[in-house]
Parts: structure tokens; C-alpha cells; sequence
């Protein structure tokens, strides 16, 4: 583990957990006493939780982790889906690494499948659980269709032939009329080759990282375990009500709903726990 200079906004370190296929790494923030492991969004790194770790520095520190495919992770194959087994074994790693015995998590859109999981895999050892727009909670038919064979090898030309891609989108909004944003947001993500590599790879590894919301709610209320969810009042991504109906089954539960874009939740986040000054 390499270590920083203090000055540096609270970052301490930063390290790698090397484990067959892959290289995780991820930054230290904060010197808490209580521990929150922390997963971004599709195309951010887990820099983008330094303002809420260095907010919260006192009363945590925050293992922020790079997803594979961004930042300074990397994966060997990115045909070879992370099995939950795999992911297990890689936090376990971690865990021991730094002597963690108890911790929280969070998790922003496609980081909320790796937050929950981590749910399934230490549930008697997760105090509390924190979800920002959470992908993998409910069914994403995109998701479903573009990641299971045969129909994967399509959605791996649209690396080399997006226009094939975007025709799909147009001919697909005249028949199911999509939000504006939606479209938008999606072009943009697959707007250069990187890109679209970055998202092909992405949905790929993940794809075995599914979770039916019986088998989480029951895992959450078994254990008493309070969630945390913020959702953004114009988040066109994950829209708030896809969120809000499954609360509802959840026995301990916070909904916070806040002005924002899907893209700038996180530190929408840290702003209504600055002004809020209530612990998380």
C-alpha cells in the first residue's frame, strides 16, 4: 500500500487486491473508526467519493473501490462474467487485508449490484447499507437482452458499428416511446470507441451479478439491517419510483428524494449530509 501526503483532501492510501482474473484497487479516505465500502457509477472511479469520505473522515473510513474496467481495476477477460462466488472471495481479500470486521457499504447505479453483492455475501457483517439511484434491483430488459447469448455477439458489433446501435435506438423509441434524457444519456456513453468498449466489457463481467428483490428483502429484514436509499427527483436513469416500490417492503428503511440529475447524485449526497450534519 502506497501512502499520501495528509494534505492530499483526506486521501491516506491507496492499494490493490490481486486475485486470479483481476486487480482491484481502490483508494483509503478518511481515518474513522467505523468502515464504508464505497462503489461508483459506470464511467467514474472511486475518486468520485473524496468530497463525501473527506466530509465524513472522522467518523469513517471509506475504502472507495475502483469497478472493474475504470480507474486502476483491471480484468483479464472481458468475456469471463465475475461468478458471486469470484466476488466473495476478492472482498474477502480486503477484509483481511485491513483487519476489517464490521462495515457499511454504498453503492451508485451499476455500483449498487456490487454493494448488494457484498449483502449476500457477509450479511451478519454489513451494519448498514446506503443505495444512490441502485441499479440491479429490478429487471433492465436492455441489460437482460444485450448480455445473454447468442444475442451478446450483436451487441458486441455495435463496438465497431455503432451506427447498427443507434438505428436500434431510433426504430425502438417509434415503437416504446423513451424518455428524451434516456436516449440522450445512453448516445453519449457510446459516443467513441473507448466508450463503447468500456460499456461492452462492463455489462459483460457483470452479468452473473444479479439479485431478485425477494431474495434481497428477505436477506435485509432477516437481518434487521437499515437501508438507506436516495433517489433523484430528475433522475431519467433509474426514475424514483422504481426505488420507492420496493421500500415499501423493507422493514427498516430511509427514502431521502433529492434535486438532482442522475449523474450528479453522489455529491448531491454529500451535500444534504453537510446540511443535514446528521450521521450516517
Amino acid at each position: 500500500m502506497r501512502f499520501l501526503r495528509p494534505n492530499q483532501r483526506g486521501l491516506i492510501g491507496h492499494g490493490y487486491i490481486t486475485h486470479e482474473q483481476g486487480e482491484l484497487h481502490y483508494r483509503i479516505i478518511g481515518s474513522g473508526p467505523k468502515v464504508m465500502l464505497a462503489f461508483h457509477g459506470f464511467g467514474q472511479s472511486g475518486e468520485v467519493y473524496r468530497d463525501m469520505a473527506t466530509l465524513l473522515g472522522q467518523e469513517y473510513t471509506f475504502y472507495s473501490i475502483d469497478l472493474f474496467f475504470h480507474g486502476n481495476s483491471t480484468w483479464n477477460d472481458n468475456e469471463l462474467p465475475i461468478s458471486k462466488l469470484y466476488w466473495k472471495n476478492l472482498l474477502k481479500a480486503l477484509l483481511q487485508k485491513h483487519d476489517i470486521v464490521d462495515f457499511s457499504v454504498i453503492g451508485f447505479s451499476i455500483g449498487a449490484k456490487l454493494a448488494i453483492a457484498c449483502l449476500q455475501s457477509f450479511p451478519h457483517r454489513i451494519k448498514s447499507l446506503l443505495l444512490i439511484a441502485p441499479e440491479g434491483i429490478g429487471h433492465n430488459l436492455w441489460y437482460t437482452v444485450a448480455t445473454q447469448h447468442p444475442l451478446r455477439k450483436y451487441f458486441k458489433g455495435f463496438i465497431e458499428r455503432p451506427q447498427r446501435f443507434f438505428t436500434l435506438l431510433k426504430w425502438s423509441d417509434r415503437l416504446l416511446p423513451t424518455n428524451k434524457s434516456l436516449l440522450h444519456f445512453v448516445k453519449k456513453q457510446m459516443d467513441t470507441k473507448k466508450k463503447r468498449e468500456q460499456v461492452y466489457s462492463t455489462w459483460m463481467v457483470f452479468r452473473r451479478l444479479h439479485f431478485t428483490r425477494d431474495t434481497i428483502t428477505k436477506v435485509i429484514n432477516k437481518e434487521g439491517m437499515l437501508i438507506s436509499m436516495f433517489l433523484g427527483e430528475n433522475d431519467k436513469i433509474i426514475p424514483p419510483k422504481r426505488g420507492k416500490s420496493w421500500l415499501k417492503r423493507l422493514q427498516n428503511h430511509e427514502l431521502h428524494l433529492l434535486p438532482s440529475r442522475h449523474q450528479t447524485l453522489i455529491q448531491a449526497v454529500t451535500n444534504h449530509i453537510k446540511n443535514s450534519k446528521k450521521a450516517i
